[in-house]
């Protein structure tokens, strides 16, 4: 019988060193650069960027044709703006597929959503570069992690970061809040661009099946036990 019971708990090890495995291999979801598909791919100048989805703005629009931005788009950028990796584009609140066009003065937020369904939010990490114009704060879950300081956000990449806090289980938001100032003209092409945006998990919790079936093969070994004697 002790040969059965140290079966069963060399199995239980097994399990467990299974998960433990597939923990230090944990991915977050949901993390894209701005200006690409599903797959990753940077998409075409005027696209809509399904990601990153303009959730609010706070403008004054000097410009008849302003349409009400509801999502964002890939827009071209003037030569001042920071070139784009090959795995990302600029997005801005209008489509500019025919050229530059002035966006109004003001506050954009862009709101990218991702899941931490199965993963331990407590040991989660994300990191990536952004650049903005003009002005920026990010924010995760409501909680300020990175700005971006001055008119001048647009002419160079910056990194960000974050490791464990105010991250939560299920559904959370990065918010790129973007402020286009006035620089006399009473407007000015706005944008945001984030590249190498990836997150990890250092682990995931030990699923509640695996303590079950771990308890289980305890209590049979007891039995087996109580059985012999």
């Amino acid at each position: 019988m002790r040969n059965v019971g140290r079966k069963l708990l060399l199995i239980m090890a097994v399990i467990v060193l299974f998960w433990a495995n597939q923990a230090s291999a944990a991915t977050i979801a949901g993390l894209y650069n701005t200006g690409v598909d599903n797959s990753g791919n940077v998409l075409a100048v005027g696209s809509q960027d399904n990601h990153y989805v303009l959730t609010s703005y706070n403008v004054t629009s000097y410009f008849s044709d302003f349409v009400s931005p509801v999502q964002s788009t890939v827009v071209p950028y003037p030569t001042a703006w920071v070139i784009p990796s090959q795995d990302s584009q600029w997005i801005g609140p209008q489509s500019h597929a025919s050229g530059l066009t002035c966006d109004p003065v003001g506050v954009y937020t862009y709101t990218l959503t991702f899941y931490l369904k199965g993963l331990d939010s407590t040991t989660a990490s994300i990191s990536g570069k952004w650049a903005t114009d003009n002005s920026a704060v990010l924010l995760l879950n409501g909680h300020t992690i990175a700005t971006k300081i001055g008119e001048y956000g647009y002419s160079s990449l910056a990194d960000f970061s974050q490791t464990g806090s105010y991250f939560v289980k299920g559904n959370n938001t990065l918010e790129f809040i973007v402020t286009n100032l006035d620089n006399g003209n009473n407007g000015n092409p706005s944008g945001l661009l984030v590249t190498g945006l990836t997150g990890s998990t250092s682990s995931v919790p030990l699923p509640a099946a695996v303590w079950l079936l771990g308890s289980g093969l305890l209590g049979l070994v007891g039995v087996r036990r109580k059985s012999s004697k």
